[in-house]
């Protein structure tokens, strides 16, 4: 029997966030009769090649009526004494809204016919949605209901989780990305530990970097956004204490743009540096494969695993990051170099010496993606384990 899917996203398909989702996606299609998506965040246009995909604006179909917040008034009051969650109005609407969004869907699915067995619903977040789905699940039990879990999603140090208990307790799985994010779930929530999997995310083939290239210049990449969060300035400050020729390559925008050029204006002349700007992520892989490039560097203090890396390494280029939450899952001795993260812009720059005069193999590197973060291999396991079930 197949299946049809309803998977909650930040934006996808709109907008340029969640572009690791695009080949998810298109192996979900081969998969599922029938895909609804349903984004929190509706923008003008779909991306391109994505313009086909059933969407539903929910907010924008809903009504949230607070005649039956006041009949479910006892019920949400349960909940969250269930949850220990303060007693205020802004978690009575919160929960009110989750499980009107989840009657709209259970009533969607009604009308067009749909088996409740034949539905999984699927959060691509730990957030609002997979309350959402969880509340759908404990009406209607035959139903597949999952979430993934990221990075914002998972540490408290980063953003405090909203009514994990009550997205645990009825959500038949919570996959994260990595076997850090796992731990810290199954310590936190050592009762729902059973329902807590790894499953990673992962990228195409898409060949090995090019070795043509000036070969007077050593390389590094970045690519990101340009916020504090990702120290830009750190690896400014870095490559001004070299010597060697030393080319930038940085592929991102962002409000600290203007702060970081000042910085690059001060650099010593053996240092070249091309700003890329924001640019679609396949010209970034298209650059991958087209330049020479010796060095990817991601120095972000707030890092899960990257799709950037991942990228990367799955071009043999090697990595250079700090230290932080799940970096050593991907990054090791055959791929690179982590840094701890206390290290200054001194250290950073002695380690960029080092890696200069050490020699990576681009096919071990390549291998070693492929073993671990290849999305067809990745997806395909996902999608077997826990949604097409």
């Amino acid at each position: 029997m197949k299946k049809s899917l309803f998977l909650f996203t930040d934006s996808f398909p709109y907008g340029n966030g969640e572009q690791y989702l695009n080949e998810e996606f298109r192996l979900l299609e081969t998969i599922f009769s029938n895909i609804y998506v349903i984004p929190v965040n509706i923008l003008d246009k779909k991306r391109v090649g994505f313009e086909h995909v059933n969407v539903i604006n929910i907010e924008q179909e809903i009504k949230i009526r607070k005649s039956t917040l006041i009949y479910n008034l006892y019920r949400y009051i349960n909940l969250l004494r269930f949850e220990l969650a303060p007693m205020n109005l802004e978690n009575i609407k919160t929960i009110h809204h989750a499980n009107e969004n989840s009657e709209y869907i259970i009533d969607f699915i009604k009308k067009n016919g749909f088996k409740f067995q034949s539905i999984t619903i699927y959060s691509y977040w730990f957030y609002h949605s997979a309350l959402i789905a969880s509340f759908i699940k404990k009406k209607h039990p035959q139903i597949t209901a999952i979430s993934r879990a990221h990075m914002g999603d998972v540490y408290d140090d980063i953003q405090t989780l909203k009514f994990p208990k009550l997205k645990f307790k009825n959500l038949d799985y919570v996959v994260t990305i990595s076997n850090h994010a796992k731990n810290y779930l199954a310590k936190k929530f050592p009762e729902n530990s059973n329902k807590l999997k790894t499953s990673r995310l992962g990228v195409m083939d898409l060949g090995l970097n090019s070795n043509s290239g000036n070969e007077n210049y050593f390389t590094i990449v970045t690519c990101s956004s340009v916020t504090k969060r990702k120290r830009l300035d750190k690896i400014a400050d870095a490559i001004k204490l070299l010597k060697n020729n030393i080319k930038w390559v940085h592929f991102g925008d962002g409000d600290q743009m203007k702060k970081i050029k000042k910085r690059i204006d001060l650099l010593p002349e053996n240092i070249k540096v091309e700003f890329k700007g924001w640019v679609p992520n396949n010209q970034v892989l298209e650059y991958y494969q087209k330049n020479k490039v010796d060095l990817f560097v991601n120095i972000s203090l707030l890092e899960g695993i990257p799709v950037s890396i991942m990228e990367a390494i799955s071009f043999g280029i090697p990595i250079l990051a700090y230290n932080v939450y799940a970096l050593d899952e991907i990054v090791n001795e055959i791929n690179g170099v982590l840094l701890p993260v206390e290290s200054d812009s001194d250290e950073i720059a002695i380690c960029l010496e080092k890696i200069m005069k050490s020699s990576f193999s681009s096919e071990r590197i390549k291998q070693n993606w492929k073993e671990n973060y290849f999305a067809l291999k990745n997806y395909s396991s996902f999608i077997d384990k826990y949604l097409n079930t």
